[in-house]
């Protein structure tokens, strides 16, 4: 049965009334979506669709009741419905960077505030935005999108995007959008992404170790391609942390750029090494190998990829908890700076720990040694009984 909610032309509505043609674009590209879409049962039995899709839509229920039991994580009636975007991505986003300094340009939006990256429904716009910043001396690139969140003012389907990369990488994108449902920070998308690429991944290993157990294909190849991510990501930081000390070096543009050439390939030739030598234990970033690499690229990964470490810390401080975990990162993400703010609350935590921990080490010596009294009145005791015998 086709569904058209709504509330999305509530949302035209609200589009339209904001100043220029491209809130007109992303209104008529949101009805698109919300007018096309079905039942996700109906589509699981759609001949249409690859039997590895319609397994994928089937196993979707499931893993929305297990996001809400054991993740702390409410679908609130999103992904109840699917939409065939055929085998291409549902949108394209802009990303625009200075070319001799990590400064990109930030789009502000309605209710989310300023981002990194613009969003198209149309190629051809996004094209035509990237050429423009390229005219002016940026860098700029078009990436795909599989699959993106509306925070909860309307119930997302699930995209068949979202299914290009196989079923390991479609459970962490689902749970990767559902967390952005949980928790998302007006004007930061490098805390709400990296945040929901953590949650994605160990949210995944949690749904296969339940699903399929430890010793399963999927679980293996879900750890695959987390290690594979991290990998890249640290390999990432550390051509991030080069360029930051090749920008300031205060050469000439012309310089600075030509070094910045030797920079990535040297970075293309390291990412050949971990694929020929099984670094990387799958192929997903063999494309890199021969990649164009600029500043968007760069931070791109950085958006999505930042201090993975204290959300781990953060999560083993919840004591494995998620319930406990999304406590922490609420009360993080309110601070000024949520990622120093996760560093002190695992300082705290593990002082609270240790703490614990040296009382009941005390407690033990303290019942295990008995008080002067005690040795006093077992004293007694012993004499008394060698007077009775």
């Amino acid at each position: 049965m086709r569904r058209c909610a709504f509330g999305l032309p509530l949302l035209a509505v609200a589009l339209l009334a904001l100043p220029g043609c491209y809130y007109t674009h992303l209104a008529a590209g949101q009805l698109r979506i919300a007018c096309g879409k079905v039942d996700l049962l109906d589509a699981a039995v759609d001949g249409r669709l690859r039997p590895e899709e319609r397994r994928m839509l089937r196993e979707v229920p499931e893993i929305l009741r297990f996001a809400r039991r054991s993740l702390g994580m409410e679908a609130d009636g999103a992904y109840t419905t699917f939409y065939d975007t055929g085998r291409r991505p549902v949108s394209y986003n802009v990303w625009a960077c200075e070319r001799t300094a990590f400064r990109p340009v930030l789009w502000r939006y309605p209710f989310v505030g300023a981002l990194p990256y613009r969003g198209f429904f149309d190629l051809a716009w996004a094209k035509r935005v990237a050429r423009r910043w390229r005219e002016r001396g940026y860098d700029a690139r078009i990436t795909g999108v599989q699959a993106y969140s509306t925070l909860g003012w309307f119930d997302d389907p699930v995209l068949r995007s979202m299914m290009l990369d196989g079923e390991v990488s479609f459970v962490i994108t689902l749970l990767h959008e559902l967390a952005h449902k949980v928790l998302f920070r007006k004007g930061d998308a490098q805390f709400s992404e990296s945040l929901a690429t953590f949650v994605g991944e160990h949210a995944a290993l949690a749904w296969f170790t339940h699903r399929d157990g430890r010793h399963s294909r999927r679980y293996r190849e879900a750890q695959d391609q987390i290690a594979d991510n991290e990998t890249i990501a640290r390999l990432m930081r550390g051509l991030y942390r080069e360029l930051e000390t090749l920008y300031a070096a205060g050469l000439g543009p012309a310089e600075t750029l030509a070094r910045r050439e030797r920079v990535f390939a040297r970075t293309r030739e390291r990412i050949r090494a971990m694929l020929r030598s099984g670094e990387l234990r799958s192929r997903r970033f063999a494309g890199l190998a021969s990649a164009r690499f600029d500043n968007c690229l760069v931070l791109g990964f950085r958006t999505y990829h930042t201090h993975q470490d204290r959300f781990a810390a953060a999560f083993a401080a919840a004591g494995g908890d998620w319930r406990a975990f999304w406590k922490r990162v609420r009360e993080a993400a309110a601070a000024p700076d949520p990622f120093a703010a996760l560093v002190r609350q695992t300082a705290v935590s593990s002082r609270v720990t240790a703490r614990g921990a040296q009382a009941a080490r005390r407690g033990v010596r303290r019942a295990s040694a008995p008080t002067p009294r005690a040795r006093r009145r077992a004293a007694v005791r012993s004499d008394r009984a060698a007077a009775r015998r």
